[in-house]
């Protein structure tokens, strides 16, 4: 029969560790100092608090919610395909959390990093040229409207990176660098709990992504979930993360859509193919062939 101690403190009742015998489980501040005197594991003691509590674990820092999303990427990307992966991708003015890619392996295994990054001015200038078509730098000037001297200059970058060639050193076309290395590009931006905040950022990222995600704390993302609505509206995913299980559960998922900026798709593309060539990425599904 259970009684009470010299403090009047009320037991419930838990198991020991080989779930036989009962033990007397005091709710006092010390119950977990004295479960680990007794020899038992951090992660027991933490067991039975959390079955005292009865409190549903939170992530307490971001980069932890992106840690287990990473450890599903299957979720976000067909796994008989490989696909490539990085964290923090910068695209235009932000980083993107995650970042997943279905390669054109022989072509992104073609690409040799020359130093230059190329910017959106860059890429302006790409697009104003043609496959089979040669253009003067007079023609791409006239075409852009920029200054002749940015142009040339340019121009001379392209060239070193070979995204554009010039045959007879008087025109230019696009070269083979210039043609996409990634088939398609997935997007994950998380947060703890501000969904206003991470459905703003998802939308953004539909500029450069065939599908976007948001992703949320589990335990705080019923506001989010009583708003599918807004996702669905804007064509995003919504996942939620179970910081006690480790696990990612998919709420909504995003339709399929071109990006709608090519300049900011050539961005993430370039980013993640630069990432790739310095090591930077990581790889799984399919054969690891890059």
């Amino acid at each position: 029969m259970e009684s009470l101690d010299a403090n009047h403190q009320r037991p419930t009742r838990s198991f020991d560790m080989d779930g036989s015998q009962p033990l007397a489980l005091y709710q006092s501040p010390h119950s977990l100092l004295r479960l680990l005197e007794q020899g038992m594991s951090a992660a027991f003691a933490r067991s039975i608090h959390g079955a005292v509590s009865n409190t549903p674990q939170r992530f307490r820092y971001e980069a932890d919610l992106v840690t287990v999303l990473t450890h599903s990427l299957a979720l976000f990307a067909e796994t008989q395909r490989e696909v490539v992966w990085a964290l923090e991708v910068r695209v235009g003015g932000a980083s993107v959390d995650l970042m997943l890619a279905v390669p054109d392996v022989p072509r992104l295994k073609r690409r040799v990093d020359s130093g230059t990054r190329l910017t959106g001015a860059h890429l302006v200038v790409m697009l104003a040229l043609d496959f089979h078509t040669p253009r003067t730098w007079l023609q791409v000037y006239r075409r852009i409207g920029t200054s002749e001297r940015q142009v040339k200059s340019l121009l001379a970058d392209l060239l070193d990176t070979h995204h554009i060639v010039s045959p007879d050193h008087t025109g230019f076309l696009r070269g083979s660098r210039s043609r996409p290395y990634f088939t398609k590009i997935i997007s994950v931006e998380a947060k703890l709990s501000k969904w206003p905040v991470v459905l703003r950022q998802a939308a953004r990222n539909k500029l450069f992504s065939n599908y976007s995600y948001a992703a949320l704390d589990e335990t705080r993302s019923a506001p989010a979930r009583s708003s599918m609505a807004e996702f669905a509206s804007a064509g995003l995913g919504l996942a939620t993360v179970a910081a006690d299980t480790q696990s990612v559960n998919m709420a909504w998922q995003p339709t399929s859509s071109e990006p709608s900026s090519r300049i900011m798709h050539w961005l993430a593309m370039e980013e993640l193919a630069r990432r790739t060539a310095l090591g930077e990425s990581q790889r799984f599904g399919g054969p690891c062939a890059i």
